[in-house]
């Protein structure tokens, strides 16, 4: 699955950079890493941001 996934991930990036450009891809990939920096990191904590979203867990 892991090697299935990581294809298919390679296929996707492909053809958004081709789309976009490789170089826009890296600076979206590099905005998503520092989305993912901050996310957090344990149930709770999800829950706490969702409550501070207004969202209903």
């Amino acid at each position: 699955m892991m090697t299935l996934g990581a294809a298919l991930f390679d296929d996707v990036c492909e053809r958004w950079a081709a789309h976009m450009g490789r170089e826009q891809l890296e600076v979206l990939e590099a905005h998503l890493a520092r989305l993912v920096v901050s996310r957090p990191s344990d149930v709770e904590a999800a829950a706490r941001l969702n409550e501070d979203l207004g969202e209903v867990t």
